[in-house]
């Protein structure tokens, strides 16, 4: 069972800050690069796909932070998720086209990356959304691209309907000063989060991947 809480606006920290950004609609994207390296040994020891470890590991840092599972409920009222589930694309190499995905997120690695792995091959070569669209609400949006390293990237969406969950592209993995360095971008509605919580969510990432 996922729980949802709802937020009292009268005691809640960023009362203001998401008042007035839910009235002036802004968001932020900021990018940056993230050692890989353990996680690179780890996938090659143990003989595993790199992006849903990745997938994982995203998921791991954005629950560890309350601010990026926040939601608007059907009361229109400020709530918090217990969990937010990765939802992110998958590709499929014959029709050289995306199809879009929803695993549960657990915090063990090894029976996520079985779901992961088992969802993406069992939904290859079927429509853009084979579990339904839209996605549940207690997602949030990751995808990544093995072909580009960027050094920043731009997702237009419109503010006015885009999500309080994070919305976080990923590159391909580049071997800089002898590390392997993921690019990896996260876009947030200013009315949920701000820099200060980016900034936490790439220390969240660096931790996880140091804890493989």
């Amino acid at each position: 069972m996922n729980s949802l809480e709802i937020i009292d606006l009268d005691t809640y920290y960023r009362a203001e800050h998401f008042k007035h950004f839910m009235e002036h609609k802004c968001s932020i994207s900021i990018t940056s690069d993230i050692d890989v390296s353990r996680l690179c040994c780890f996938t090659k020891a143990h003989k595993l796909k790199t992006y849903p470890v990745l997938i994982w590991v995203v998921s791991k840092a954005v629950n560890a932070i309350p601010d990026f599972r926040l939601t608007i409920n059907e009361q229109g009222c400020l709530a918090r998720y217990e969990r937010v589930d990765p939802s992110y694309i998958a590709f499929n190499k014959e029709k050289k086209t995306f199809y879009c995905l929803t695993t549960k997120y657990v915090p063990d690695l090894m029976e996520f990356y079985k779901n992961c792995v088992n969802d993406i091959e069992s939904n290859n070569n079927k429509t853009m959304f084979p579990q339904g669209f839209p996605s549940p609400k207690n997602t949030f949006a990751v995808s990544a691209s093995s072909e580009l390293c960027f050094s920043s990237i731009t997702m237009s969406v419109e503010v006015q309907r885009m999500p309080l969950s994070p919305i976080i592209a990923m590159g391909r993995i580049c071997e800089k000063q002898g590390k392997q360095m993921l690019p990896c971008s996260v876009q947030v509605n200013h009315a949920a989060s701000d820099g200060y919580h980016i900034a936490l969510f790439v220390k969240e990432m660096e931790n996880v991947i140091s804890s493989l």
